[in-house]
């Protein structure tokens, strides 16, 4: 996941906002049943919980002054690295079907064409110790860091980056396609554009608008021939991408301007994307950027689920330059997000006419309390009923984290993880906030009759 900062995306860039009001409501087995298929888990992503990835690009963006809020660096993390049995074991315990993770290419890869065997054999470890505890991987596969010697040809400016992540790809596959089924490419590539070659807050810390589009497009194209190669070797693979969906709304509901700008923004930040992986077509319109109009015939049915993160709404003024436009009075999280859960409701609608089936890969809050994060969860459940009732073929939920991480440039402050961490300590010790055995409790709750037992 990841954290907003910076100017907007027509009068700046786009900021993150997002959640919640504090109450913990027990769970509601009443409503729409989740079909058995139905995985339930947490995410989480390689460099913001392993610890020790000193070879990618953000190892070094850390070590810049200025750069990571409170002077955090990612450092060991969390210790997942040498943690992960544990973690899973917790998960397991949770009630959790499932749980999604990423691959870490500058591991894999430290230089280029060469693959670290001691890198292979950790994640060997890794998909041994998911089976064990029976729960089903979702792997991605491009989290937003890169192998540093990627940078040192242009980064994802230049497709010769593409074409490597996708060799890469091809490695990755070939050894774990029996074990893996369920693929995401990429990790939120809208985000990453913006961030890395817009507002310059993560590395290459560019600020060029039309970069930050032509990344978001090489990352697209790169995605579609990923996929191509997925299904070469595996058939029975699933290909998807974690697409970030925010919600657009006017600040002034009476003013046309306002709802212009909030559509103009949803179109280039959420649409764009999700129109390129479905149909092939890459149409980008918007003031202050470079029109592109281009049909990639790899992209063109490159995905056989929609992946959906989704934390906040955000406001939109065309007389306020601030990228952090919060609804007057609203509750906020420890970040300053507006709390309106009902929005994963309305992002899970805006995907019924691409009629695929739809997963939520990331979900939650920043809430150091954990008050908010239930009353989250409750609603969450709520509105993924909702919109199976409404259409959607709904295959899956990842609670954004399982443990408190390192938030990019936030740091360790933002506490989402459904597991409070003691840095401070030794080992690290993990702790089950009270929203994990809420969302036990609702894991069972929604799980078919007569399917197997959740947790202890």
């Amino acid at each position: 996941m990841w954290q907003p900062r910076g100017r907007s995306v027509l009068t700046g860039l786009l900021t993150l906002i997002g959640c919640m009001p504090g109450c913990q409501p027990r769970p509601q087995p009443v409503g729409v049943p989740f079909p058995a298929v139905f995985q339930w888990g947490a995410a989480s992503a390689a460099h913001q919980v392993e610890g020790g990835n000193t070879t990618n690009d953000w190892w070094l963006h850390e070590q810049q002054p200025g750069t990571i809020a409170h002077g955090d660096r990612s450092g060991e993390a969390v210790d997942h690295y040498h943690q992960f049995d544990r973690d899973f074991a917790e998960a397991a315990a949770m009630g959790h079907t499932a749980h999604r993770l990423s691959i870490e290419w500058s591991r894999i890869e430290p230089t280029q064409g060469h693959y670290d065997e001691a890198a292979w054999r950790h994640y060997d470890a890794v998909f041994a110790s998911l089976a064990r505890h029976h729960l089903r991987p979702m792997v991605t596969l491009w989290h937003f860091t890169n192998p540093q010697w990627t940078m040192a040809q242009g980064g994802w400016l230049n497709p010769r980056t593409g074409a490597a992540w996708v060799t890469f790809v091809e490695a990755v596959v070939a050894r774990y396609q029996g074990q893996v089924r369920d693929w995401i490419t990429l990790n939120e590539p809208n985000v990453y554009g913006f961030h890395a070659y817009d507002i310059g807050l993560w590395p290459p810390r560019h600020k060029n608008r039309d970069e930050a589009i032509t990344a978001i497009i090489n990352l697209l194209k790169a995605h579609g021939q990923a996929s191509r190669a997925i299904h070469r070797l595996d058939p029975t693979a699933r290909v998807g991408i974690a697409n970030h969906i925010a919600l657009f709304a006017p600040q002034n509901r009476w003013n046309p301007l306002d709802h212009l700008k909030a559509y103009l923004v949803d179109n280039l930040f959420n649409r764009m994307p999700i129109e390129a992986q479905v149909t092939g077509r890459i149409r980008v319109w918007a003031p202050g950027v470079t029109s592109r109009d281009e049909t990639v015939p790899e992209l063109a049915g490159s995905v056989d689920f929609i992946g959906l993160n989704y934390y906040t709404r955000w406001r939109q003024s065309v007389f306020d330059s601030s990228d952090q436009l919060v609804t007057a009075g609203a509750p906020v999280n420890d970040l300053g997000w507006e709390y309106y859960p009902e929005g994963l409701h309305e992002a899970l609608l805006t995907l019924r006419p691409y009629h695929l089936p739809v997963v939520v890969t990331e979900n939650g809050t920043a809430d150091r309390s954990d008050r908010q994060r239930s009353a989250l969860l409750t609603a969450t459940f709520q509105g993924l009923r909702a919109a199976m009732a409404d259409g959607i073929d709904l295959r899956g939920y990842y609670h954004w984290s399982l443990l408190d991480n390192f938030e990019w440039a936030d740091g360790f402050r933002p506490a989402f993880g459904l597991m409070h961490v003691d840095r401070a300590a030794l080992g690290m010790p993990r702790t089950w906030r009270p929203s994990a055995y809420l969302y036990r409790d609702l894991i069972r709750a929604a799980r078919p009759a007569g399917d197997v037992a959740v947790g202890p």
